[in-house]
């Protein structure tokens, strides 16, 4: 994570006013976060989102990105792509995959299924992360799976990036509530006729 050496801030900050008291570090990053939330929401307000409104400071990307930062969530993963890769990924608008899990806050498992699965088809369909993830190329690989319990994993990590998206009881298309609907099915026949989905 970053932090500010205070000794260092008090000898290099000087005001455009000569005439003013230097302020500290806490009142700079208020004032910064307090003007990040007020042009994100009304950004927000801009673009109707669906989600409601959220904070600066709520929004996924800085979530993910301070989950990143806090050294406690260190899995070892992480590491600057080289420019050329970086300017490739950013010209096929693809993402990362979550780093942190925006409902339990836990860090992601980029050793699991689904990240693997998901991390293959994007390279290989030169797509992103979401149009996988709801797509009938992760739907077909999911019940190819012959192992009952690793099958039974699949669908919750499956379920769980879903819901972080709004998309498991709200899915944004009918094609994607076909695939939904698809998961469901075939759980309950892996399952058997006492297994409930979540919905």
């Amino acid at each position: 994570s970053i932090e500010i050496d205070e000794q260092s801030w008090n000898k290099g900050l000087l005001c455009n006013s000569l005439s003013a008291n230097r302020p500290t570090v806490d009142e700079c990053i208020e004032i910064y976060e307090s003007h990040m939330n007020a042009q994100y929401t009304l950004a927000q307000e801009k673009q109707a989102d669906e989600k409601g409104i959220q904070t600066w400071l709520e929004s996924e990307q800085i979530v993910q990105l301070l989950a990143m930062a806090d050294s406690e969530n260190d899995t070892g993963n992480l590491k600057y792509q080289n420019l050329k890769k970086f300017r490739a990924i950013k010209t096929d608008k693809n993402i990362l995959a979550a780093y942190v899990n925006l409902q339990s806050g836990k860090v992601s498992n980029s050793d699991s299924w689904l990240s693997q699965t998901i991390a293959k088809l994007v390279e290989a369909h030169h797509s992103n992360y979401d149009e996988q993830l709801r797509g009938k190329n992760l739907l077909a690989l999911w019940q190819s799976i012959e192992d009952k319990a690793l099958k039974e994993s699949a669908y919750y990590e499956i379920v769980t990036a879903w819901d972080d998206k709004g998309w498991w009881k709200n899915p944004s298309s009918k094609r994607q509530r076909k695939n939904r609907d698809v998961y469901i099915t075939e759980m309950q026949q892996l399952m058997g006729e006492t297994w409930q989905a979540s919905l």
